[in-house]
């Protein structure tokens, strides 16, 4: 028989699958017009000692915003998680 399985985020991400969490800080400069000039942004998220998973959370303003400079860096912490 089908069975319905109901779980709240917290508990999606931590029984079923994973999302690991991820420390950012992002860094905006503009001209004197407000334009959108530079983007900095950093990740820091924890991975499994098991297998190792980057989420690569900060990848994606490089294609999101229109600045003549990006600069993007990703830390991954190994802890005892799911992969």
């Amino acid at each position: 028989r089908p069975v319905r399985v109901a779980l709240t985020r917290r508990q999606m991400f931590s029984l079923v699958g994973h999302r690991s969490a991820t420390v950012q800080r992002v860094r905006l400069g503009a001209d004197a017009d407000g334009r959108l000039r530079a983007l900095e942004h950093t990740a820091l998220s924890a991975t499994s000692t098991v297998r190792e998973f980057v989420e690569p959370s900060a990848a994606y303003g490089r294609v999101m915003y229109d600045a003549d400079g990006h600069r993007t860096d990703h830390r991954v912490l190994p802890l005892d998680i799911p992969t």
